[in-house]
């Protein structure tokens, strides 16, 4: 009977039990934020809608869009920042 009632005892503390996610307070971190090439991709996948869509790097280390478009064929659009530049990785 004890080991009845702890099961139940036991079971009611764990179901009681929260799982909420802390809000970050203060200064986000910069490893927090976006990259441009996120933000980049996010406002043309937005635009365009595209399946399988991903973010490549050309030959350049230029960040682009690269999806399958509403005819099957491939797409691919260079990301480019807030100011209109190409999105390049230094090498």
């Amino acid at each position: 009977m004890k080991a009845i009632s702890f099961l139940l005892a036991a079971g009611t503390l764990a179901a009681c039990q929260t799982t909420e996610t802390p809000t970050p307070t203060g200064n986000l971190e910069n490893d927090m934020l976006p990259s441009a090439e996120v933000t980049a991709f996010e406002q043309v996948d937005q635009r365009l809608g595209y399946e399988n869509a991903r973010i490549r790097y050309d030959a350049s280390n230029c960040a682009i869009y690269q999806a399958t478009g509403p005819n099957g064929q491939g797409y691919s659009e260079p990301l480019r920042s807030a100011s209109g530049d190409r999105i390049c990785v230094d090498s």
